[in-house]
């Protein structure tokens, strides 16, 4: 599912911020609805905000804004500010995967996931459709498997035919969910070798959140990453801090 997300800087304080889920409504609805809590939540009006920055998946149709910037510059001064550690930063969003090698808030190279419906969301919420449950509860009962069981299609439009076969040939859930978090990590894997990998590697998104995906991914890399704080918000924090400016050097 589609999140928006409003990040609003006031001062020196802590950054005010808003996720809510995408529905029926245009991109443009959604962002306005998500700024205009944001600056509730942060007690200001809309119009008391300098600066409107929008980036990512549907920006281009957001009006209201005085800049446009693409994702992979946000992600990059986004995850700068919260983890100035990161050398590799892992995206991980609904319609794609996106990595980048990261230095002092810029962007040196990215790789994008270039196979078939290989959206991390949209791939996991494919096949929590195919058992009745939600990515939660994927990840949990993932944990419960004792079989090494491969899926070996790439592609999620015909991973989801091979899943289907799996459970009429009496695979356990657990092992065939298992197989698909191992597969992911083995999908996006190669955006990482395209970049070279280097530590610290950290993901954001809002599947950056899901304990197997970082399993599976941490058992390829043979390392931890590191998810942040809040990790869906990185982009959108990102575009705030560009949006108010250059910041100062030390």
């Amino acid at each position: 599912m589609e999140i928006t997300k409003a990040v609003i800087l006031a001062g020196e304080k802590k950054p005010v911020w808003v996720a809510i889920p995408g529905g029926m409504e245009s991109t443009a609805v959604s962002a306005q609805k998500a700024l205009r809590q944001a600056a509730e939540k942060a007690g200001i009006s809309v119009k008391d905000i300098g600066s409107i920055t929008a980036t990512g998946t549907g920006s281009q149709y957001i009006e209201f804004t005085d800049k446009k910037l693409p994702e992979f510059l946000c992600l990059a001064r986004g995850i700068d500010s919260v983890l100035p550690s990161t050398k590799v930063l892992l995206d991980l969003g609904a319609r794609k995967s996106l990595a980048l090698k990261c230095s002092r808030g810029k962007a040196i190279k990215l790789a994008a996931s270039s196979k078939c419906a290989a959206g991390t969301g949209a791939y996991l919420k494919m096949v929590a459709n195919i058992f009745n449950i939600n990515t939660d509860e994927m990840s949990e009962l993932s944990f419960k498997s004792k079989e090494n069981l491969e899926i070996q299609t790439t592609c999620a439009v015909f991973a989801e035919s091979e899943i289907i076969s799996l459970i009429h040939n009496g695979a356990k859930p657990e092992d065939i969910l298992r197989g698909v978090f191992k597969g992911l990590a083995g999908r996006i894997y190669p955006q990482l070798l395209e970049l070279g990998i280097e530590k610290d590697v950290s993901a954001t998104g809002g599947y950056a959140r899901n304990k197997a995906l970082a399993a599976a991914l941490e058992e390829t890399l043979g390392f931890k990453i590191i998810v942040p704080e809040n990790p869906e918000i990185i982009g959108a924090l990102g575009a705030a801090l560009i949006g108010r400016g250059p910041r100062s050097e030390s």
